[in-house]
Order: structure tokens, then C-alpha cells, then sequence
């Protein structure tokens, strides 16, 4: 016979122990990819009363800071400082972009440079190659049918896509090239413009 147990706790002020509490959190991206960590380094307290009590939840805002997740899980958080430009050799996992029309977007990003559509919404679409989730998202969330941005406004002004293999990047060049759109030559490589003006490199490693 199961017997219940219940469990009395005192109200009032209860400091948090940091070095022995966490604050967890899963965040979905999209629906496509899950991240999940904590926070260790805080400070705060809870005030516990009958309302607490009577509600089986709560939340409290405490000051706190990040801490990796990575399976390295050695890298620290820095300061972030104003510049005009990324720094030398910035490599992004992967990137967003507002465009005009997803499916004008498939037919550029995917029929012609060669990426593989893995989710596509209606209003937004991702796409990658060699099977990850997405190196490129891109949406009109914040509205369709939209042109280039106006000359010397913010903004992205071109990303690049490092390939293994010479070839390989020759190969993308002639679809450009087949396709109709403008080839500026890069050292090492070319540059072309989506329909919406931002620039894509492709460079040989």
C-alpha cells in the first residue's frame, strides 16, 4: 500500500548557494537544432511565501553569467568592443539573411550555388552542405518583396564560402556564370551578388 509523504517548507528569505546550485536552460533554434547549458556563477535569494506555495512555481531573475557549453568547454566570455569591420579570420557556424522571396532565395542559394535545402518553412528556408543543419538561413519575417538595401546604409556586406578544392570553386563559378549572374573576380577566387545585393565569395582552402 502506497503511503504519501508530504513536505513542509519553511517560508521566508533563502540565500542561493552558487556553489552548489545551477541555473539550466534548453533553448529550440527554429525547431531545428536544440542548445542546453547553465548558468554557474550567480548570486540572488528567494523569497518564499504562502502565494509561492499555493502556485507550485516560480521564477526569479538573478544577475549571472554565462558559461561554456561547448564539449571543449574551455573558452571564457569577453568584453565586447565597437569596430567598423569583422576581425582577420572571423568564421561564422552560420548565417541569417532577410531576402525579398524564399522561393526567388531557393532558386539562387540552392538551384544555382549548390546548397541543400534541409527545412523550408514558406516564410523562411535552411539550407547547408555536407549534411548540417544549416549554414544559411534566410526569411522575410520582416516582409516579402523587398529590393537591395540602399547604398551606405548598415549592414552585411558580403560573406564568404571556403571550399576544399580549386575545382570546386570553378565548378560553382560556371553555374554563376550559366545562370546569368554578375562574377566579380576575387584573389583566389570570385564573388557574386544575391538578388537582394549581398555579396557570397567562394575561395579554394
Amino acid at each position: 500500500m502506497a503511503t504519501a509523504t508530504t513536505v513542509s517548507i519553511p517560508t521566508g528569505t533563502w540565500s542561493v548557494d552558487k556553489a552548489h546550485s545551477s541555473i539550466e536552460f534548453r533553448v529550440k533554434h527554429l525547431g531545428i537544432s536544440t542548445v542546453r547549458g547553465a548558468f554557474n556563477e550567480f548570486e540572488g535569494s528567494l523569497e518564499i511565501g504562502d502565494d509561492l506555495l499555493a502556485a507550485k512555481a516560480y521564477g526569479k531573475s538573478v544577475p549571472a553569467r554565462s558559461t561554456p557549453t561547448s564539449p571543449a568547454g574551455t573558452s571564457t566570455c569577453a568584453a565586447r568592443t565597437s569596430s567598423m569591420s569583422a576581425g582577420a579570420g572571423l568564421r561564422t557556424g552560420h548565417l541569417h539573411l532577410h531576402v525579398g522571396d524564399i522561393e526567388e532565395g531557393l532558386a539562387f542559394y540552392r538551384d544555382v550555388l549548390g546548397f541543400d535545402v534541409m527545412v523550408n518553412l514558406g516564410s523562411a528556408a535552411f539550407v547547408s552542405a555536407g549534411g548540417y543543419h544549416h549554414h544559411l538561413g534566410f526569411n522575410v519575417w520582416m516582409g516579402s518583396d523587398v529590393g537591395a538595401p540602399p547604398p551606405r546604409t548598415a549592414g552585411l556586406r558580403h560573406w564568404t564560402v571556403v571550399l576544399d578544392a580549386a575545382q570546386e570553386v570553378s565548378d560553382v563559378r560556371e553555374r554563376v556564370s550559366a545562370a546569368g549572374y554578375e562574377v566579380v573576380d576575387e584573389d583566389g577566387g570570385f564573388l557574386v551578388r544575391d538578388p537582394w545585393g549581398t555579396g557570397v565569395a567562394f575561395l579554394a582552402d
